[in-house]
């Protein structure tokens, strides 16, 4: 069997949660560029909530958060000191940023990308909030279509590895007892 990366972008959710529940039931959630979750009945799995990506959905996922990072920078919803870090750290400016997104193949992946940037500002109570409900709404779009209460929940992928407390946080407010966020 693989081991699990929290780097890794390409994925195949049975292997996942082949990994991740051996031959148990469980949910599992990915939570990367885009965001996946299903219900794995020990041998293949059984539901998949449709992942729409981050235009249609996308919840948790670093394409979603990024989105919405982005759109609060542009709107300086944030601190002028995180408007002029993000910009000079990203040798980029709102022209470019927006030509990147409209213009430029797989903008899912470049509004990923400020994932580690989100990380290193999250004491910013607005960008704490922005992942934190972008976690809830995973859990309730896509977690809570499943039967969590009665069997383990896992998650995995980079930004579940990147902001694990934050994912802690909004699955233990959600009523949700993770079983395991990897951190490997």
């Amino acid at each position: 069997m693989k081991d699990l990366n929290c780097e890794s972008t390409q994925y195949d959710l049975l292997t996942i949660a082949q990994i991740l529940c051996g031959k148990s039931s469980g949910i599992v959630c990915f939570l990367d560029t885009d965001s996946d979750s299903c219900f794995y009945d020990g041998s293949e799995i059984e539901r998949n909530t449709l992942p729409l990506g981050y235009i249609l959905g996308g919840e948790g996922s670093g394409a979603a958060i990024g989105k919405t990072f982005i759109s609060n920078l542009l709107k300086k919803r944030y601190s002028k000191q995180v408007y002029k870090n993000f910009m000079n750290y990203y040798n980029t400016s709102p022209q470019k940023i927006i030509q990147n997104i409209y213009k430029q193949d797989f903008p899912d992946s470049y509004l990923s990308q400020f994932a580690k940037f989100i990380a290193k500002n999250i004491e910013e109570t607005k960008i704490y909030n922005l992942v934190f409900k972008s976690f809830s709404d995973f859990i309730n779009e896509n977690v809570k279509q499943y039967d969590y209460l009665n069997y383990p929940v896992y998650f995995t992928g980079s930004i579940a590895c990147l902001f694990e407390d934050i994912l802690r946080d909004a699955c233990l407010t959600n009523g949700i007892w993770p079983t395991e966020i990897t951190s490997h």
